[in-house]
């Protein structure tokens, strides 16, 4: 059994986010096809508006990166960008 971790349920993180009223979060990071990519699905199940920086995750496997990012890509209202594009400016 492959167990994947995340980094929201179970974690105070969730309690964080909620209580500063946080609801999008741009994700970056290791492990494309473990724990980044467990964390991505997770924060869009969770509902947060998920911004995935598409050139700013890997993985020790050649291509899961891209596989990641062109499954998300079916996710309805998950947003792949990459680095230069994504603005922290307010809403």
């Amino acid at each position: 059994m492959t167990v994947f971790y995340r980094i929201i349920s179970g974690t105070e993180l969730k309690e964080i986010l909620d209580g500063k009223k946080i609801d999008r979060l741009v994700l970056a990071g290791l492990a494309s096809s473990g724990c980044y990519g467990a964390t991505v699905r997770e924060a869009y199940r969770l509902g947060y508006q998920t911004i995935v920086a598409s050139d700013a995750h890997a993985d020790q496997i050649r291509g899961k990166a891209d596989d990641l990012n062109n499954q998300l890509a079916k996710y309805e209202n998950l947003l792949i960008m990459k680095t230069e594009e994504i603005s922290f400016s307010k809403r």
